[in-house]
């Protein structure tokens, strides 16, 4: 299968490659950060249970961590990984000026939007993905949360608490 050809939607000679890089790099460790929950839940999720001759007993009164707790800053590699693609727009305009001079190239174009065109597509969709991301690992992650840990540890209102410890 061939490569679609990405460079329609860069700058003129700039260097797609090491873009397309840095945000699979970058969503890869994004990736592994995020799935640094799981180690956290199962951890928590074991204080609930005491051992009794080889067998699991779960406490009387046992209450697993909140959700949001437990969440705590393994969702941020998206977050920071989208602000960066929001600044490489920044930097798609600011290479027609200074790098490749193609300002001048792309000021005598008829179509006067393939400037932006150029400029915002990748790193829109980028960001677009980084976010996305994000919310099906957190999805995930909610899923796993309220799947796997026993109902009466749970206190109410889970969802409710992500929304209200957010900054």
């Amino acid at each position: 299968m061939r490569k679609p050809d990405l460079s329609r939607f860069a700058p003129p000679g700039f260097n797609v490659n090491a873009e397309i890089h840095f945000f699979i790099i970058g969503m890869a460790s994004s990736l592994i950060l995020s799935l640094t929950f799981i180690p956290g839940y199962i951890a928590n999720r074991k204080s609930l249970y005491i051992t009794f001759s080889s067998e699991k007993i779960l406490m009387d009164g046992a209450k697993m961590a909140d959700f949001s707790e437990l969440l705590g800053f393994t969702l941020y590699g998206f977050l920071i990984l989208a602000i960066c693609m929001l600044g490489m727009i920044i930097f798609h305009y600011i290479y027609h000026y200074k790098d490749s001079k193609s300002i001048y190239l792309m000021k005598r174009l008829p179509n006067p939007s393939e400037l932006h065109k150029r400029c915002l597509v990748l790193p829109i969709t980028a960001f677009f993905v980084c976010i996305v991301s994000a919310i099906v690992m957190l999805l995930v992650y909610f899923c796993i949360y309220m799947t796997f840990t026993p109902e009466q540890c749970i206190t109410p209102d889970q969802w409710q608490k992500i929304w209200r410890a957010l900054p």
